[in-house]
């Protein structure tokens, strides 16, 4: 017979049976359960714990707070703080949820720590921005001095905004402009270290002044932002200077957002590094002309330390090459590059154009699948020393100056001065890269005048293969002469030295052959004239040989040093030949 059955025939057994010893034991349960149902009833409407509870229960957010319940990462019946709080894309870590660092109610935030040093996490909710509202603030009681508070602005056709308001242990707070054409902003908290945090609030408030109109002229609007600077163009955002890091002498360095821990002073605070190094900075922007100068200074720095500016550029300026001057002209890249000792960047077109400049830097360019590009910008790392970047949209005045240059370079060009014409068309690739149409003629120009310097190195080179192997000491003259007649044509330029050191390669080369030839020569004559000797009575034979060995085979000086005197006239020495 299957279970079931059996079950059921014992359980119609104990209910017709007259005998007591199995009946109570199930009276006895459901007594019990009776009992259980009715104490849970009356806890249920008359709560004898809640005096209790209300202990634990975090109070509620104030009325201007925009986080709501989220403010104190409790857990009840509607919601819980992993619901409203979640790891930022790309953060090695986040946060936990716990008793550790609680202030009001049971629960807070604590930073999970991980190997690369940082974790970040943000709410999944963000909020609207009121038309009057031109700032927001932050704050919340923070457990370590490595707790930060993030906030991210936000709208529809924008990539978010990020940035660090505050940072600190105990009572901390931030407040940071409303950048123009944000709609919408996110708390975020990140930490470098073991923090925990509670009571978080969000408020819109009003803002100490005006985060624009920073930059005169051009299409775009400068924001400054803490450790950084947005540059805007209408609903696009085209190029985010976003921050400063520390690379150490290994290449380890934290990101710039997770990097800045700032202080109760705007514009200063601290940059963090691998293995615990903290490194006092100050920074700000400022209007000098019709440029932006963002300037960074560190308190201290590592030996072997670099400081890393990190660019980000968007929107259309993704579109067109990124172009880099260096001390030999100007290059454009359109994929992954690196390069050293670059002195600027330079974004867009003649109508949109963009340069960031400032000492030489190393460079180096990545192009990310979401269509941005990431530049790092790395200088040594120099304590009390102001690390500076200017940036410039408007070129009016540079764009007639380029022009004129140009024109300059040609009318040079025409007239056979070519050192000077190169000279200016490399001053025009390497300082005015501000008109498309003047660099592409100064890069066209350029390149016609390298093709012609090249061309006689060249023909240089062949005449001084045929004179080395005639060992012609005229031969070799005429050379030398033709190095120093193209070192005169491109003076003032690059090329020039490159003559000249061909001019020193051909002197020596020369006198070292025609020297050899020369003792080789002399030495056969004076054995001559030491078997004269030896026979005797042949006097005069020995006057003339020895008069002969004293100037036509004597040492040839004029072929030493780059510009021997009569070389640019050709003007033989000795017999001028073999």
């Amino acid at each position: 017979m299957p279970a079931d059955a059996e079950r059921d025939e014992t359980v119609h057994v104990l209910d017709s049976s007259g005998r007591t010893s199995r009946r109570w034991p199930a009276l006895i349960g459901v007594a019990l359960l009776v009992g259980a149902a009715a104490a849970g009833v009356w806890i249920v409407l008359t709560d004898p714990f809640a005096a209790r509870r209300e202990v634990t229960r975090a109070p509620p957010a104030a009325a201007d707070n925009l986080l709501g319940a989220a403010w104190s990462f409790e857990t009840d019946a509607n919601t819980s703080p992993s619901q409203e709080w979640a790891p930022a894309e790309g953060a090695p870590a986040g946060f936990a949820f716990g008793e550790r660092g609680a202030v009001s109610g049971s629960q807070a935030a604590a930073a999970l720590v991980s190997d690369a040093g940082w974790a970040r996490v943000y709410a999944t909710r963000s909020h609207r921005i009121n038309g009057g509202a031109q700032a927001v603030e932050v704050a919340a009681v923070s457990s370590d001095p490595s707790l930060q508070l993030l906030l991210s602005f936000e709208a529809d056709g924008r990539s978010p905004l990020a940035v660090v308001a505050a940072a600190g242990e105990g009572a901390l707070s931030g407040r940071v402009d409303v950048p123009p054409g944000y709609t919408h902003v996110r708390v975020g908290l990140g930490a470098l270290g073991d923090a925990a945090v509670d009571d978080v609030s969000l408020r819109l408030v009003d803002a100490a002044g005006s985060a624009g109109d920073l930059l005169p002229g051009g299409q775009f609007e400068a924001v400054a932002l803490p450790m950084g600077l947005a540059l805007l163009r209408g609903d696009e955002r085209a190029l985010h200077l976003a921050g400063v890091s520390i690379r150490d002498a290994s290449g380890a360095m934290l990101p710039p957002l997770a990097a800045f821990l700032p202080a109760g002073e705007s514009g200063s605070g601290a940059l963090a590094g691998p293995g615990g190094l903290r490194a006092p900075v100050t920074s700000g922007v400022a209007s000098r002309g019709k440029q932006l100068v963002m300037t960074v200074t560190l308190g201290s720095a590592p030996s072997g330390a670099e400081l890393v500016h990190t660019l980000v550029v968007e929107g259309g300026l993704t579109h067109q090459p990124v172009g880099v001057g260096l001390a030999a002209g100007f290059e454009s890249f359109t994929e992954d590059f690196t390069v050293e000792q670059a002195r600027s960047l330079v974004f867009g077109g003649t109508s949109d154009r963009i340069v960031v400049s400032g000492e030489p830097f190393a460079l180096s360019g990545e192009w990310r699948n979401d269509g941005r590009i990431v530049l790092r910008l790395a200088r040594p790392a120099r304590a009390g020393v102001p690390h500076e970047l200017t940036l410039q949209t408007s070129f009016l005045q540079e764009r007639v100056e380029a022009a004129q240059l140009r024109d300059q370079a040609l009318q040079d060009e025409g007239d056979g001065d070519l050192g000077r014409a190169l000279a200016t068309l490399e001053t025009i690739l390497r300082d005015h890269p501000f008109d498309e149409e003047v660099l592409a003629e100064a890069g066209a120009a350029r390149a016609r005048l390298s093709n012609e310097m090249r061309e006689r190195l060249d023909t240089i080179e062949r005449d001084l293969d045929d004179a080395l192997f005639l060992a012609s000491a005229q031969r070799c003259r005429e050379v030398l002469a033709d190095c120093l007649d193209a070192a005169r044509t491109f003076s003032g330029s690059s090329a020039e030295e490159r003559f000249r050191e061909q001019a020193r390669t051909v002197a020596t080369r020369a006198a070292e052959l025609l020297e050899e030839d020369r003792r080789r020569r002399a030495d056969r004559i004076g054995a001559v004239r030491d078997s004269f000797r030896a026979a005797g009575g042949f006097d005069a034979v020995d006057a003339e040989l020895t008069r002969y060995l004293d100037t036509t085979l004597a040492p040839d000086r004029s072929l030493e040093g780059s510009e021997p005197a009569g070389a640019s006239a050709g003007a033989p020495a000795g017999e001028g030949g073999r």
